[in-house]
């Protein structure tokens, strides 16, 4: 196999586990809203979040690794990104809840 076609086979894997993750995010994005309307907005900014992270991560290529055929980085940048966002969804919910912001 050539190298395209190797980069094509772990492109089109890494896609679809990426669809896998957003359904399952986007599940629990929506069932969150039945227990409370700001868990669930949470959730909807984690798939936000997901989406921007991985089309990041595969933006940072140059044009002539296309063509020599690296493997994608976006999975690998959107898991690194996680506990920036833990943090930070963790402070947001802490602030809605605790101090009655957007009650």
């Amino acid at each position: 196999m050539k190298k395209n076609e190797l980069y094509q086979k772990a492109k089109e894997s890494e896609w679809k586990t990426y669809k896998r993750i957003q359904a399952y995010v986007l599940g629990f994005g929506l069932l969150s809203f039945l227990i409370n309307w700001r868990i669930g907005l949470v959730g909807c900014l984690w798939f936000i979040w997901n989406d921007i992270m991985f089309e990041l991560g595969n933006r940072e290529h140059e044009p002539q690794e296309y063509v020599e055929g690296y493997l994608p980085r976006g999975l690998k940048k959107m898991f690194l990104s996680w506990p920036l966002f833990i943090i930070g969804a963790c402070l947001m919910l802490w602030l809605m809840f605790k101090t009655q912001f957007l009650s």
